[in-house]
Formats: structure tokens, C-alpha cells, sequence
């Protein structure tokens, strides 16, 4: 399909001449649309869209505004200024009247509040409450994933319990770890009862940072739940009861994923027992992930190709390939037809059958379903003779989207679609170039004929890669922001993309044809040479991995400005090629486009000259995490104390929000990373950014990885983060320092860090009770004093050696927890703010009643990531104070 689309031109306003007299020639002061490529409705719905993005974020959506004006108007016409102002206020109105700002919860039931969020009595324990006794809960199937590591995540509505007339407030997103076969196969419309724990979706407030909080209340789910099935609860299925029937094309679709499994599985296997190669072909057909394991998903992360598994347009793409090649084929066996028909639209008729049939054997996700949308409005837009199909059925197709659902358009998934593709209709040129006939020889002579079939194979193996880069530039914004890494290893897709489509999908698909015929046998041996290609590439990635290559260098992570003027300056790049003059309004926005681009992470280092130290305490969830940053004295830098993290191989805290914190239009580098002592909920999330960022130096406590209060046997197994901090550490040739109780550690002029434990006498204290305390000095006065997870004895050690702990902001120890209660500690620091790291609703309802209260009585205010989000203090170069809440 894309040879019939219409190369872009430049702006007329924006084409290079050979001097002014040809530059005013070119670019009438009147000229009504001086952007040619776009026509004026398309412009419209452009503004609509940039209304609708102002009405979420104001800045983003009035600086689209006005690049697109300049790029597209001619400020001479009023009356299509006044329309495109029009446009632009109904986008915004509508999106106002459609959807909130930011979806609120709804007012919860008090019997789902009290499940929620149980109170504990004053002076009670952290581990009162009932956490763990499960809610009874029934509710009707709208979606089911299959997640990697064998997970469903159920989307459930109209949940109730039984005994209340009131249902839960929207949708419950229940994920089920080895679920039965039964919940596995779960489709739309069928009523689950189960008895799970149920808590409010809380993302990790951090500014600046995607969550999923918003996510799910844009989609109308404000509650979430957990259960599993792994035999560790006396090998006993949880209880649950699947009542009715999905529909007859969902169990059919079922019916065909058993007999695929059944053939990559071969007589005498199990579907669990299927290699990584063949897991990734119901992952390719289906939609069903749930056979890779996550460690097969981090190796395709690090490489970037982890798109390639993900059903997507761009599989769509392939299946429409597939059909326009069977329209191909059918030209030598019925040459007469295309007299009738165009090749085009024959190629459309044999693609879309089987674009739908793909659409529906996917689970018909919403990336295939946008996908399939644009599909239609570019097929009808063809069958009608129309130009310029690529743009406009984009836009049409995005416009229907965002009507019926505005949220839509905040939804990373659709955004990377239509970015992917805008920037592959800017690659249309090259691709029309790769797929012309060589000049010089007539169609029908002898060279022509010979060697014909390799160069249109080549043709099409350089467009496929030419689509490839063009995409993979145009979102590289978007990429930035919302997936960590710089895509080191992305040539890899120019080799793999093409291996996809043009082999393991066309016998992937052949194979599933196969398996409907009834044909297992056939079918196995389409999909073991379909599984060829697949077991090859993991076989590379596993060796760069252990050969220690296969990294992901992080970027940084560019503001929205900074993004607009990298995409101008791609719209700008047609008229820039051949340049040798420029009119006025170029130069303009080439300058604008540079400043923007740079202008943002320009700013601090260029503004920002008072001094200053600011200490983070990141939203980690249920860990901790603190980041802090100085201008003192002409001397910059950074140091992250401890990670937060968790023992799920499916989430990792540093590459998914402390990473994206730290690179916020910052520069991937840290002076210092520093480790408390090696609990999970501190050290996991320290992995990522030690393993991916520039660094200066390390540190720990004198634990540096096993328990000293446990016997010498369990001390000396580390556990899985230890182990992969110390390989990390050996790849990148750094030893890490060790910190006790007496030194100094000077980070910038006037700045310091006190080390106030552990001791060096080698008293023997738990991995809690040997955690670092620190305390954080500017110019003489204390700042802040960071504790760790000390408990009794730690905090008893501490102080009995009578070191001055006064300070202005106390981090609580143990994260407030019942066996880190100190009023002692408390009157000896006297802070003017506490803060304590804790996820919200945690299990163990830190921080705990009796400490709140202490605190109370001595009127110190408590502040919590669980409640706020992420909390910056900031003291200025007068040492005053200032402290700033993610959630007020």
C-alpha cells in the first residue's frame, strides 16, 4: 500500500530557492494554505486535537496550537484563522463537557471502604486489620489478558457482594497468577465470584512520570485485586465459581488457541512445557503472552524489540502484506482480472478478510482494533480514487476515536500508532525510490526480466526497513518518555522486522490455517519453521547478555516543548534537504524548532545559578527511596539513597519509576548511588540506574549483603538482588566503599553527609539494624536525617553514642514502623517535618497508629508517599525551607 501514496512536500512558505526573487515568487503574502500536504479540514481536526490536549495539560495543548498555525496558516486569511480558532475551542469544550481534567474516584460504599482501608486502633500494631481475609466479590468478564509468566488480568463490572445492594464504584481489574484453565479462558459476559483482597488503584505519584493510576480511571476502574494459584496455600485452587458462557466466536477462538498449543506442544507435551521460541507464536497469533517467561521479555526489552511481540498495526500490516502478495500471485494465474480490477484494489479485497479474521483471532485488543479503523479508512479512501490516503484516513481514523472515546487520545498506545505512521508517510519518497524500476532498461527486455524477482525481494526487504527507521524516528519522543532506554541495539530491527514479516508470520498464519483444516501434523511443521527464526534471535540475545553487551543505555527524557520541536524540525526536514535560501517564515521556525528541541534542558544549567539542596523522597510504593540533588558553591550533582523495590519478577522499580524520575529533562548521571543494606525494598530498585547510568561512585553500609543476625549458613546465601548488584558492579569495574558510623562524606563545597551508623566495633545487629543513618549538612546546619530501616536495637545503639541528630526533616525509620517507635529519637532530632516511606494500604499499616500519635503530641507534622506522593524539601541559599507535595 505504500506505493500509492503521495509523497509529502514541503510548505510552500518553507521551500528553498535560489534567491529572494524566486523565494517571493514562491510564497504570495496572501497564500491561503501555505502547508500544501495537508488540506484545510485536516488542519481543523489537528486543532480539535490540540483543544482536546489543552483541556488535560493547558501548555501542551496552546504550544501545538501555535506551532500548527504557523506551520499551516496564512495569517492574511481571517476567516480560516476564525475557523481554526473554532476548531481549537470545540476540541477543548467538548473534551471539558467528555471528560474530566483528571478522573476522580467516585464516593466509595462504607463497606468497601472499610475493606479498603481498615482502621487500626490508637496505640495498635502495624499488623492489625484485616488485610488478609479476602472480600466475596461477583462480577461480569468485560476483558481478559494473558500477561507474561503464565497471568490474567481480568477487567471486571458491576462487581458486588453479596448481602449489599450498592455494586463497587466502576470496573475491578483482577490479575491471577497460574490461574486454572477455566479463568484463563474466561470471556466477555461470563459472571466470576471469588473471594480476593481488594484495594484502590494507587499509581506512584511522581510529577512528571506516566502512572497508572490515570490510566485505569480513565477507564472507568478505580479498584483492584489480586489472587494466584502456584500450590502454596496447601495446593488448594482459591474459591471461585465461572457461571454462563462467552459467546460462540470467543469460545471457537479458544477452541483454536488449544489446538495451536497442542501443536507446538507435539503427541507427548504439555502447552506449559513449550520452549521460548514456540511461546512466542501464540504471543505473535493471539494476543497470549502468558508462555514467555519475564526473563524472555527483559532480553527482548533491552534489544527494543519487545514492540515486535506486542499485537500492533504494524502486525496488522503484515496480515494486509500477506493478503496485497496474494493479489500478487493471483495476477499470474488470472491475468484477465486485473483488467477489471487494479492490483491495489484487489490486493485490498484479499487484505482485508484477512486483516478481520486477524483482528478477531487476536482478541481484537485496542491497538488492533485502532489499527483496523485506520485499515478501513484508508481502504475506502483508496476504492474511491482518492489522494493522500496515508494522512487523511489517519486523521479520520483518530477523529472517530477520540469522539467516541476522549481519553483515547492520552493513551500511550494510540499515540505511538498515529506518531508511527505520520512519520512513515514523511518516509513515503524513499519508499516510492526503493520500489521504482531501475532506469535505463525497457519493461519488457531481457535485464528487466532477469533478476526481477530478487529486486523487488530486496525492494521490499529496504521498505520494510526504510518503514522501520521512519517510524522509529517519529516516535522516538514518545519512546523516550514512557519507555526507559535509548535503544543501543535498535539496528537489530532493520534484521529482525523483515525476518518477522515476510517468514515467521506467513507461516505462523499457515500453521493456524493447518491447525483449522484439522491438520495437527502439517501444522506442527509450519510452526517449527515458523519457531526457527524465533529460537535464533533469543539465542543471540541470550549470548550478548552474558557477554555483557546487551545493555540499555537511559536518556533523557525530553519536556513536551522539547518534543514539539523535535517534530518540527522533521516536518521542516523536506524543505531543509535541498536548500539554498530560505524565506523568512523558515528561518523562523527553524529557530523555533532548534529552541525547543534544546531550550528545556538548556534552562536549569542556564537559570538555575542560586544555590541550593533538595531532598526527593521518591514514590516508590511500598520501599524507599531518596534522591538528593545541590548547587553549592559552582558545584553540581546528585545521589540516590536506596531504590524501594519488590520481589515480583514482573515489575522493576528502577527502571520504571525511579529511572524516570532521575532523567525528567535531566541527564542520566549520579555522583553517588548509596545502599542503606540489602533488603528487596531498597536495593532492587537501585539495579537499573546502577546498571545504565553514568556514574560516579557506590556505597553501603558495612552489611553489604547478608544478614548478620542470622546463622552463618543463611547469611551466607545472597539473595537474587545481591547477587545481580555484584555482577553488575564486576561488569563495570567499580568497588563500592563502605560507610560507618564517624565519617564524612563531602559531596560539594559546604555540603556534607555525617555517617551516624552503623558502628565499626562489629556489633552484630540484623540487615534493618546495621542500615546506614545519615544526616545531611549545608553550611553548618542539618538538614535532614535519613534512618533506613533501623529498629530498637539499632535506633538503641544509635543513641547511646549521643551524636547530635537535630535536624529539619526526620525520614522515620523503618518507614514508621511499630518496631522502629523512638519518642527518644524524635525529641533528640526535633524536626520540623517528618516523612515516612510507605505504599498506600500497605499490609502492614505503616506508618503505625503509636507513632502517629507521638508525633502528634510533640506537634511535629508527618507527611507520607502514601498520602502525598512524592515530597521534595528544598532549602535555598538562605537556608530556608520549602516543601512541595505530588498530592496536596
Amino acid at each position: 500500500m505504500a506505493n500509492t501514496f503521495t509523497p509529502p512536500e514541503a510548505p510552500s512558505c518553507l521551500r528553498f530557492s535560489r534567491g529572494p526573487a524566486a523565494c517571493r515568487e514562491t510564497a504570495a503574502p496572501r497564500r491561503a494554505s501555505p502547508y500544501s500536504p495537508l488540506l484545510f479540514r485536516q488542519v481543523c481536526l489537528l486543532a480539535a486535537l490540540a483543544g482536546m490536549l489543552a483541556c488535560r495539560f493547558p501548555g501542551h495543548g496552546l504550544l501545538a496550537c501555535a506551532l500548527l498555525a504557523l506551520l499551516t496558516l496564512s495569517f492574511a486569511d481571517y476567516r480560516k484563522i476564525a475557523l481554526f480558532a473554532a476548531f481549537f475551542c470545540f476540541g477543548f469544550v467538548f473534551a471539558f463537557a467528555r471528560m474530566p481534567a483528571f478522573p476522580a474516584a467516585p464516593a466509595v460504599p462504607e463497606w468497601v471502604r472499610t475493606a479498603v482501608t481498615p482502621e487500626v486502633p490508637s496505640g495498635g500494631g502495624e499488623t492489625d486489620g484485616p488485610f488478609e481475609t479476602g472480600l466475596p466479590l461477583a462480577g461480569i468478564v468485560a476483558e481478559n489478558d494473558a500477561l507474561a509468566g503464565n497471568r490474567s488480568r481480568l477487567l471486571l463490572e458491576n462487581v458486588r457482594t453479596p448481602g449489599q445492594e450498592a455494586p463497587l464504584p466502576g470496573k475491578l481489574v483482577l490479575t491471577w497468577q497460574n490461574p486454572p484453565p477455566d479463568i484463563a479462558g474466561a470471556g466477555p459476559g461470563q459472571r466470576l465470584a471469588a473471594t480476593v483482597r481488594i484495594r484502590e488503584i494507587r499509581g506512584f505519584a511522581n510529577p512528571g512520570v506516566w502512572e497508572t493510576e490515570s490510566y485505569w480511571r480513565d477507564r472507568g476502574a478505580f479498584f483492584r485485586a489480586w489472587s494466584r494459584d502456584d500450590g502454596t496455600r496447601n495446593g488448594k485452587t482459591p474459591p471461585y465459581v465461572l457461571e454462563g458462557e462467552a459467546s460462540a466466536l470467543w469460545r471457537l477462538r479458544g477452541a483454536l488457541q488449544e489446538a495451536t498449543l497442542a501443536a507446538l506442544a507435539g503427541k507427548n507435551g504439555n502447552a506449559r512445557d513449550i520452549s521460548q521460541a514456540g511461546a512466542v507464536i501464540p504471543a505473535l497469533l493471539f494476543g497470549d503472552r502468558s508462555y514467555l517467561a519475564p526473563e524472555t521479555l527483559d532480553l527482548v526489552a533491552r534489544s527494543t524489540l519487545a514492540h515486535s511481540l506486542a499485537l500492533s498495526g504494524m502486525h496488522l500490516g503484515f496480515a494486509a502484506g500477506i493478503g496485497y502478495a496474494a493479489a500478487y500471485f493471483l495476477s499470474f494465474l488470472f491475468p484477465s482480472l486485473f483488467l477489471r480490477l487494479p492490483r491495489q484494489k484487489a490486493g485490498l479485497l484479499c487484505a482485508l478478510p484477512l486483516c478481520l479474521c486477524y483482528l478477531w483471532i487476536g482478541g481484537a485488543p485496542p491497538s488492533l482494533l485502532r489499527a483496523a479503523l485506520m485499515l478501513l479508512f484508508w481502504g475506502a479512501l483508496l476504492w474511491m480514487n482518492r489522494p493522500k490516503v496515508l494522512i487523511d484516513g489517519l486523521l479520520w481514523a483518530v477523529a472517530l476515536i477520540v469522539l467516541v472515546s476522549p481519553a483515547a487520545l492520552f493513551d500511550i498506545r494510540l499515540q505511538l500508532s498515529a506518531v508511527s505512521v505520520a512519520g512513515i508517510g514523511l518516509a513515503a519518497p524513499l519508499l516510492a525510490a526503493l520500489a521504482g524500476r531501475p532506469r535505463g532498461r525497457a519493461p519488457g527486455s531481457a535485464g528487466s526480466r532477469l533478476g526481477s524477482g530478487l529486486r523487488r525481494l530486496v525492494s521490499v526487504v529496504l521498505g520494510m526497513a526504510a518503514v522501520s527507521v521512519a517510524a522509529q524516528a517519529a516516535v522516538l519522543p514518545l519512546v523516550l518518555d514512557a519507555f526507559p532506554g535509548t535503544g543501543l541495539w535498535f539496528p537489530l530491527n532493520l534484521v529482525w522486522l523483515p525476518v518477522l514479516g515476510m517468514w515467521v508470520m506467513p507461516l505462523a498464519f499457515a500453521g493456524l490455517f493447518m491447525t483449522a483444516l484439522g491438520l495437527p501434523a502439517a501444522a506442527s511443521l509450519l510452526f517449527s519453521l515458523a519457531q526457527g527464526p524465533c529460537a535464533g534471535l533469543l539465542s543471540l540475545l541470550g549470548a550478548m547478555d552474558a557477554a555483557g553487551i546487551l545493555v540499555s543505555p537511559v536518556a533523557l527524557r525530553p519536556a513536551f516543548p522539547a518534543a514539539a520541536g523535535y517534530w518540527l524540525l522533521l516536518l521542516l526536514l523536506p524543505a531543509v534537504a535541498p536548500a539554498r535560501a530560505f524565506s523568512r517564515r523558515a528561518l523562523l521556525l527553524l529557530c523555533l524548532g532548534l529552541g525547543l528541541a534544546a531550550g528545556p534542558s538548556l534552562y536549569p544549567m542556564l537559570a538555575g545559578r542560586r544555590d541550593s539542596v533538595q531532598l526527593t523522597l521518591i514514590d516508590v510504593g511500598q520501599g524507599q527511596s531518596v534522591a538528593v540533588s545541590w548547587r553549592s558553591e559552582g558545584a553540581r550533582g546528585r545521589l540516590l539513597l536506596d531504590g524501594g523495590g519488590f520481589a515480583s519478577p514482573f515489575f522493576d522499580t528502577g527502571r520504571q519509576v525511579v529511572s524516570p524520575v532521575l532523567t525528567d529533562n535531566k541527564a542520566p548521571r549520579l555522583d553517588w548511588i548509596v545502599n542503606s543494606h540489602p533488603d528487596t525494598d531498597h536495593l532492587q530498585g537501585l539495579l537499573f540506574p546502577m546498571d545504565a547510568f553514568m556514574l560516579g561512585r557506590v556505597a553501603s553500609g558495612q552489611n553489604l549483603g547478608q544478614d548478620m543476625g542470622q546463622d552463618p549458613e543463611s547469611a551466607a546465601k545472597p539473595t537474587l538482588a545481591v547477587r545481580r548488584r555484584d555482577a553488575i558492579l564486576r561488569r563495570r569495574g567499580i568497588t563500592p566503599e563502605v560507610w560507618q558510623a564517624g565519617d564524612v562524606i563531602t559531596l560539594a563545597p559546604d555540603l556534607s553527609l555525617q555517617v551516624l551508623h552503623p558502628a565499626p566495633d562489629g556489633q552484630a545487629l540484623s540487615s534493618n539494624d546495621s542500615a546506614l543513618v545519615l544526616r545531611l549538612v549545608w553550611r553548618g546546619k542539618p538538614l535532614a536525617l535519613i534512618c533506613g530501616d533501623l529498629e530498637r536495637k539499632g535506633i538503641n545503639a544509635l543513641l547511646q553514642r549521643k551524636s547530635p541528630l537535630e535536624a529539619d526533616v526526620l525520614v522515620l525509620p523503618h518507614h514508621g514502623s511499630a518496631g522502629s517507635f523512638a519518642p527518644q529519637l524524635y525529641d533528640d532530632v526535633a524536626p520540623r517535618l517528618a516523612l515516612a516511606a510507605c505504599g498506600y494500604a500497605n499490609a502492614w499499616n505503616f506508618p503505625a497508629r503509636k507513632v502517629r500519635d507521638a508525633l502528634a503530641v510533640r506537634a511535629i507534622p508527618l507527611a507520607t508517599t502514601a498520602a502525598n506522593g512524592q515530597i521534595a524539601v528544598t532549602w535555598d541559599e538562605t537556608l530556608a525551607m520549602q516543601t512541595r507535595f505530588a498530592r496536596e
